[in-house]
């Protein structure tokens, strides 16, 4: 199975460490074929709404940076994994940027899902989506609020399959990296 990593490159906490070196151990050990990035605000401009990758360049940010790779290789994947420190029940800002800056991968027009406007899918094969969250100090209101916005970028980006995954401590890791590599084993089926 293709899997793609995103995560944040300015969370050096010994946790985030933790979380980042193991999904790719545990990924490379059941032989996925993991592409990774570990990005940061600086390597990607703003989202600004110029419609440009819907108009001018369909598929594609009119901005050319990392964001181009990373949309490439999401569309490619059978499941993304973004992953991020929980802050105030939401991704770190370079996290929230690079989804942003996925909007290329879908259309401009709408349609009812579960009674709710989103976009059309732009592809006829989109990723399984799943946010494994971080932080010792994430409060039980902010999983919840976390959970909600991965089940909300999960339906805006057309996945399927999605899933959310929180650790709170060193602890827990292998726990949840268990749980996430199960939930994977049934989606190769």
């Amino acid at each position: 199975m293709k899997v793609l990593v995103i995560s944040d490159a300015s969370d050096t906490s010994q946790l985030g460490r933790k979380v980042k070196e193991e999904i790719k151990g545990y990924l490379k050990k059941d032989n996925h074929s993991v592409t990774a990035f570990d990005v940061q605000t600086e390597e990607m401009h703003n989202c600004v709404g110029c419609f440009g990758c819907w108009i001018k360049t369909p598929g594609e940010c009119v901005f050319k940076d990392i964001s181009s790779e990373i949309n490439k290789a999401y569309i490619g994947s059978d499941i993304a994994i973004f992953v991020s420190p929980v802050r105030y029940g939401c991704y770190t800002p370079a996290i929230r940027r690079t989804l942003d800056r996925m909007i290329p991968n879908i259309l401009p027009f709408f349609k009812k899902i579960k009674g709710e406007q989103h976009h059309a899918p732009r592809y006829k094969k989109y990723p399984g989506y799943i946010a494994f969250g971080y932080g010792e100090d994430i409060t039980k209101e902010e999983a919840e609020t976390f959970q909600s916005l991965c089940k909300a970028n999960a339906l805006n980006l057309q996945a399927k399959k999605a899933g959310t995954y929180i650790s709170r401590r060193e602890s827990d890791v292998t726990d949840r990296l268990n749980s996430l590599c199960n939930y994977l084993k049934e989606c190769e089926q």
